[in-house]
């Protein structure tokens, strides 16, 4: 029995109904994530806990949550989990995560199939390792580049959406940062996420990375240019200050590489008598670096020639990459390669990933067979095949009934009489069958008889040995199911029969199989 089933069983003998412990673990689940917010755990103001303060009590009681004060401010309460509650938050957070997780990848999917850039800047560069982000910022300033983007109010509004999302998933805490020290307000509304979801956000699309780095540098020349306007307008700064000041951020900016593509910027700006010419760091004149005449037009200049053409052509949306895949098949190799003719059209998945698709498939079938088997003949012995044997499947014996049906009930009619004919068999009975069509066939047969499986049969086998044996890998049954069925109804049918494919079902399908293999060896 694990902590949960523990926790709930001592609360039921305490008379508390189900409803009361979901909302007590819904509770916990939140403290765990808004603890996030900063060290000594998330603000005890929260709206969020007005209605609750029996479920407060009761895991307190627990000693699950404890009650702390601030200590720079004897007005500020917070709530933390104790070490026994941090164990019991991340496993509600993770099984949360598991139950959630094909709703998680379908957003990020979305957001991703839209605009990818902004996407991959959003999870990698934006979110990255943080876990609190501010639900609305004043970007008069700019604090680093990303702010940049950030302040465009469309990435505002995809970037908000996202944690809206979340935040109807139980998977994101919206709270306050801090009290204010002069009237005791809660200020600073920030999201809050906890750190089990980083790896699900960053694996869920194809994109492994944020911003392409020819956008970072011209976010960084934006923020840079921005960032010493202060210092260049200066009446009061000799320009020995000046000089040293603009090389510790141009440094502090990884942009001293960038200097001349700065230089062209400024002599353009010179040229509209905005600036002064540039004036090269190492260059023998103690002059400024360049000086600013005015400052709204320098302001106005840069924003409608550095972020704007960028933050446009990142919005412009991507032409949809489908491709109908035709058959043409050359078997190369023991696991079998599908060569795909005429593929490679404009917008079309390129060849190679197709080819790649195939094999990963194959082979992932051919893994999935072998750990069935493995961990049966481990708990049965060499009778591990008959226990397969009891389980029974409901068929139809096609080829033999095909013709009766259409010389009872016509041409047209025939198919819809299909289920009177449908009887249940032994799943190895089935498997034997198509052993035999292939010897009468000519066709040299499979050493192994599991090797005739339905990849339907697999999810059936699992099922039917769960408690005794697949539990242990696997934990958690829906995910399993919904995970071998994204392979095969995105995946495998869309390559095995020619049916149309895109990059959403190629990478949605590498996804499941990674999960698959991942708690394949997890025991």
């Amino acid at each position: 029995m694990n902590i949960i089933n523990e926790l709930q069983e001592h609360l039921n003998k305490k008379g508390l109904d189900n409803f009361k412990i979901h909302k007590c673990f819904e509770i916990l689940r939140y403290i765990y994530i808004g603890q996030n917010i900063r060290d000594p755990g998330i603000l005890q103001n929260d709206k969020h806990f007005t209605n609750f303060s029996d479920e407060i009590n009761i895991l307190k009681s627990l000693k699950l949550i404890e009650q702390i004060r601030w200590k720079p401010f004897k007005i500020c309460e917070l709530y933390r989990t104790t070490e026994k509650g941090f164990k019991v938050g991340k496993i509600l957070i993770e099984e949360k995560i598991r139950k959630k997780h094909n709703k998680i990848v379908n957003k990020c999917v979305e957001i991703y199939n839209s605009y990818p850039e902004i996407f991959g800047f959003l999870i990698f560069d934006y979110m990255g390792e943080n876990l609190t982000f501010p639900k609305k910022r004043d970007y008069e300033y700019l604090f680093d580049w990303k702010d940049v983007l950030l302040n465009d109010i469309r990435i505002q509004r995809i970037k908000n959406d996202l944690f809206e999302f979340l935040k109807s998933l139980g998977l994101c805490v919206e709270t306050e940062y801090y009290v204010s020290t002069r009237g005791g307000e809660y200020r600073g509304m920030y999201y809050v996420i906890p750190s089990e979801l980083t790896n699900v956000l960053q694996t869920s699309t194809a994109r492994r990375g944020g911003l392409s780095e020819e956008n970072k540098i011209i976010c960084k020349i934006y923020y840079f240019l921005r960032n010493i306007e202060h210092i260049l307008s200066s009446e009061n700064m000799n320009v020995k200050d000046m000089r040293k000041e603009y090389w510790n951020q141009l440094e502090e900016t990884n942009l001293i590489d960038e200097e001349n593509r700065i230089k062209e910027i400024i002599n353009e700006m010179s040229r509209k008598n905005i600036t002064t010419e540039y004036t090269e760091l190492l260059s023998p004149e103690e002059k400024p670096p360049f000086l600013i005449k005015n400052l709204t037009q320098y302001q106005i200049y840069l924003k409608k020639n550095i972020p704007t053409p960028l933050i446009e052509q990142l919005f412009k949306a991507p032409k949809k990459k489908s491709v109908i895949i035709r058959e043409s098949i050359k078997i190369t190799d023991s696991v079998g390669v599908k060569k795909y003719e005429a593929l490679e059209k404009k917008y079309g998945v390129p060849r190679s990933e197709l080819v790649d698709l195939f094999i990963e498939i194959s082979k992932f079938e051919i893994e999935l067979r072998e750990f069935i088997k493995r961990n049966l003949k481990e708990k049965y012995g060499d009778s591990w095949l008959e226990e397969i044997r009891k389980i029974k499947i409901r068929t139809n014996f096609w080829n033999e009934i095909k013709r009766k049906l259409k010389e009872r009930f016509g041409e047209e009619r025939w198919f819809k009489n299909i289920e009177k004919f449908r009887i249940t068999i032994s799943m190895v009975e089935m498997w034997e069958q198509r052993k035999e069509d292939d010897i009468k066939n000519a066709v040299k047969p499979e050493r192994e008889l599991i090797n005739y499986a339905d990849f339907s049969d697999y999810l059936q086998i699992i099922l039917k040995f769960w408690n005794n044996i697949f539990n242990g890998y696997f934990k958690d049954k829906e995910m399993l199911s919904s995970q071998l069925r994204i392979l095969n109804n995105l995946g495998r049918r869309s390559v095995m029969h020619a049916r149309s494919l895109d990059e959403e079902k190629v990478y949605t399908t590498k996804y499941a199989i990674k999960w698959l293999r991942s708690r394949m060896g997890s025991k």
